[in-house]
């Protein structure tokens, strides 16, 4: 009978951990794929060391709780299996999430043209060269003011 569940177990995970990677791969240009792809499993190796942590926590203490007779242990949570109560409630949480994905993310995206980010360059081009204009302007009129200012520092006072 373990052996069935094992079998299981390593089969859904495996599905489960390729669809994640394939909508992962779906969602994103091709140009941040590879960005895309290192935080699926960065975030992926989280969550597997800090599962057996966590589950194991919580196993212990309702150990303890239940042997020690804590405020759970009459109520039908504060036996040991808290920790697949929990579990239970997680996975229908995620069944439910899974529904909720949008279709939209299951379709490959099309990779931006070279056109597009020529286009997209030129545009940013053109943002910056007016921003430095107007810096310039702005920096030529302060100079402008400070020499008529220094010029007025320098000039001989007129008295009358």
């Amino acid at each position: 009978m373990m052996a069935c569940i094992e079998i299981l177990n390593n089969t859904a995970g495996s599905s489960v951990s390729t669809a994640v990677d394939q909508l992962a791969v779906n969602s994103v240009y091709r140009e941040i794929m590879g960005v895309s792809n290192g935080v699926t499993q960065a975030l992926a190796s989280i969550t597997r060391a800090a599962g057996p942590t966590l589950g194991g926590v919580i196993f212990g203490w309702s150990l303890q709780n239940e042997l020690n007779g804590g405020t759970l242990s009459d109520t039908p949570l504060g036996d040991r299996n808290l920790i697949f109560y929990i579990l239970v409630v997680v996975s229908l949480f995620a069944i439910i999430m899974s529904y909720r994905i949008p279709q939209k993310f299951n379709v490959p995206q099309q990779p931006k043209t070279k056109r597009s980010w020529v286009e997209e360059e030129k545009r940013e081009a053109e943002e910056a060269m007016m921003s430095l204009l107007n810096e310039s302007q702005h920096a030529s009129e302060r100079f402008g003011r400070l020499n008529i200012f220094l010029g007025r520092l320098g000039e001989p006072s007129r008295k009358r």
